[in-house]
């Protein structure tokens, strides 16, 4: 498991967890308690006595430690049992501290916990509030939120204290406020007298709450009506609402006036907060307590008069806000989505269709929150199509409604259109009366290609058909669509894909740069600035055995062409008598340009291995003394040793095909690779011209030679000529299998 990677939380909470199941028959209880009673690492549990609190112990510290884990940092409320637990399984704060005497303040799950009084703490950072209250350092929007932030109060217990700070944060957030801008007198006053009731939390004790498995629990919720009849224009807030009506029953509602609602205290702020352990806020009114028999009921007590009023146009606005989302179809446009606002088709369909379910939920006809049924994706669709029609279409819908034909000048005269029973302008086509095809592909529903819901239509279909051609999405829409201009649209929509653009992208060729001197130098002696590569090995036959010969390619940087030799071994002395070799052949060069030997990989490692132990030294003291000039290319770019490179590539493919599985005589590889090199010095360097008044082509050959190749022996040989005995014929097979290659 990787420390800090995003899975390793659920990969340890899995491991963890299966590891406790593997043991839930031997240790039932420890694998109930690690299943339900750990969060995260921590493990949290009450029982009835020392002996239960021992047995768990025990139990889960061999369960995790079967499993790998290690639990330790235990602390508990009954000094007993920490005397049971070594002090290296305490925590870092139990260590060094006599448990007969006070034990200190622990943190569980962020909390502050007092284990002597078993109760939840509150502390805060004096320095920062005293400063703000000293008037010594100024209030700020950042100072408040990090104030504010930093009470950590997950249960609630002090809800009824920092909402009423999250309220001024949300007054500051409509000022405009900048995050280090000095606050306004009036909002600075509320946040000082909150600041000193902050200070007051710290003597505030919870005292943990013990129930038996018997203790049956009630959930009593109270609302603040001032705060709903706040945001009520929201219909969002209206539409919960209503759901929260539709799910309870009118029996679980009471009412209850402003003096005994317990919000009241967070919202209001002409109510102070109680910090005593049995405040309203902690135990709830006193009226709980009660029989439910004696709660107050709206018809047995007098409502202040002003809480009517406000009680009445909260409904009011409820009211109005529900009946606003029961408008009849016809003016749906005012509330279904913005076709701006989509890309995809598909969630425009979709988006619409829940729309058109929520208002059907909102009146009352259907109660339905699973999933959309094909129908209402089906109606969603088929709105859409009328809407994209009238919006086009609107004087050709008119006349059809009324019975009459289309306009001579609309675009959809020559389409015989009509209105199905939907009111869906269609096709009116020749093959109506056929029981073999569909409905949709009888009468095609028309449609403007300008419109943005035509180009989201095909686009869909575009993707639907995985990005292929134009082709294949026009014959699709035309099964069910009739798009004016479709070919065009469908050529715009395909431009306009973008996944389809990037696959069809070409990358820009980066500018190659000018060529290096020894490349362009004219009026120089052929092999004047030479390149020079090993590639190989192959196998000659001496005698019954069989030797590893290497070839040497020397490359002319100016005129393209090239010099094999045959190298014995890897030696310096074998290097240096190859290039004597050439010398006397092609002229002394003046420099020489080389692999650095670590460019070389695979199955030449030898190679590169016996490049590498050359004696630098003594090859450069040899060109020295011949007044040449050995360069050698920086390791890893044989990039910069392409001229060479492409050559052994032309020479060495077709010998490998050649001589495959073949071991020739040393003499016949010598005269196979001279031929061979006179081939490749035979291609020429330019374009090819077909014009009988053009020149010839120009080749390497003619400027070693003065002619573009020398003229093959006549001879017609055959794979049977391996077999004999004169080896020129085998030879020349193989240089004919060169050619070929």
């Amino acid at each position: 498991m990787i420390f800090g990677a995003a899975s390793s939380p659920a990969s340890a909470q899995f491991i963890m967890r299966k590891n406790a199941k593997e043991f839930e028959e031997e240790f039932p209880e420890a694998a109930r308690v690690i299943l339900e009673q750990h969060y995260m690492d921590d493990y949290l549990d009450s029982v009835d006595s020392v002996e239960e609190a021992l047995d768990l112990i025990t139990g889960v510290e061999e369960v995790h430690k079967r499993g790998g884990f290690q639990i330790r940092n235990w602390t508990s409320n009954s000094k007993e049992v920490l005397k049971l637990i070594p002090t290296e399984k305490r925590t870092r704060e139990l260590k060094d501290v006599e448990i007969e005497k006070e034990l200190p303040t622990e943190r569980v799950l962020g909390l502050h916990w007092n284990p002597n009084e078993d109760c939840f703490l509150f502390k805060v950072e004096p320095k920062e509030i005293m400063e703000i209250l000293e008037k010594k350092a100024t209030t700020t929007k950042r100072k408040m939120l990090k104030i504010v932030m930093s009470l950590f109060d997950p249960l609630g217990f002090l809800c009824h204290f920092t909402v009423k700070a999250r309220i001024l944060l949300q007054e500051i957030w409509k000022m405009g406020s900048g995050w280090d801008d000095k606050l306004e007198h009036s909002v600075n006053e509320k946040w000082l007298k909150w600041l000193q009731d902050l200070r007051k939390i710290e003597g505030l004790k919870i005292p943990r709450c013990y129930l038996d498995d018997n203790t049956e629990l009630f959930l009593d919720g109270f609302p603040d009506s001032n705060q709903l009849v706040e945001i009520r224009p929201s219909p969002f807030v209206s539409h919960r609402v209503n759901e929260i009506l539709d799910i309870s029953e009118e029996n679980e509602w009471n009412w209850i006036s402003t003096k005994d609602n317990v919000a009241d205290e967070a919202t209001r702020d002409n109510i102070n907060c109680e910090w005593s352990e049995l405040s309203r806020w902690n135990i709830g009114p006193s009226f709980l307590r009660c029989d439910e028999d004696t709660w107050f009921r709206e018809n047995e007590i007098e409502i202040d008069k002003g809480e009517n009023e406000e009680m009445e146009e909260f409904f009011r606005e409820m009211k109005k806000e529900y009946v606003a989302l029961t408008t009849e179809g016809d003016n749906l446009i005012e509330y279904i989505p913005k076709i701006e606002r989509f890309s995809s088709y598909i969630r425009l369909i979709r988006s619409t269709a829940w729309l058109l379910r929520a208002i059907q939920v909102f009146r009352g006809t259907i109660i339905s929150f699973s999933e959309l049924l094909p129908d209402e994706v089906d109606r969603a669709e088929k709105l859409w199509f009328k809407l994209v029609q009238e919006a086009c279409f609107r004087e050709e819908i008119r006349s059809l409604k009324n019975k009459k034909p289309v306009d001579k000048t609309s675009r959809l005269y020559k389409l015989s259109p009509m209105l199905d029973s939907e009111g869906i302008v269609r096709i009116n086509g020749r093959i109506g009366e056929s029981e073999d095809i569909c409905y949709e592909t009888k009468f095609p529903i028309i449609l403007d290609r300008k419109h943005y819901f035509t180009r989201l239509l095909i686009l869909h279909y575009h993707k639907r058909a995985s990005h292929q051609g134009q082709e294949l999405v026009l014959n699709e829409l035309r099964q069910k669509f009739w798009i004016l201009q479709a070919r065009a649209a469908v050529r715009s929509a395909w431009n306009s894909c973008y996944k389809c653009r990037n696959f069809r992208a070409k990358p820009i060729v980066p500018e190659m740069s000018s060529l290096p001197k020894c490349r362009v130098s004219a009026f120089v002696r052929p092999f004047t600035f030479t390149g020079m590569d090993y590639f190989g090995p192959m196998n000659v036959t001496i005698g019954r055995r069989h030797e590893k010969r290497y070839e040497v390619l020397f490359t002319c940087m100016s005129i393209r062409a090239i010099h094999l030799e045959i190298a014995n071994s890897l030696t310096t002395d074998s290097t240096i008598m190859a290039i004597r070799r050439m010398i006397g052949r092609r002229g002394c060069p003046k420099k020489i340009f080389a692999d650095n030997g670590t460019n070389l990989k695979g199955a030449e490692r030898e190679m590169k291995k016996a490049l590498q132990e050359m004696n630098e030294n003594q090859i450069l003291a040899e060109m020295t003394t011949k007044g040449i000039e050995w360069v050698r290319i920086p390791p890893l770019t044989p990039h910069m040793g392409g001229c060479w490179e492409r050559m052994v590539r032309s020479v060495k493919t077709a010998l490998s095909v050649t001589l495959k599985e073949r071991s020739p005589k040393e003499e016949v590889l010598s005269t196979l690779l001279i031929e061979a090199e006179n081939i490749v010095n035979s291609r020429p360097l330019v374009h090819v011209p077909i014009d009988a008044a053009d020149g010839e082509a120009l080749t390497p050959n003619h400027f070693l030679i003065g002619t573009s190749s020398a003229s093959p022996l006549p001879c017609l040989l055959s794979e049977r000529d391996l077999v004999t005995r004169k080896q020129w014929k085998i030879s020349q097979y193989f240089s004919d299998c060169f050619w070929k290659r």
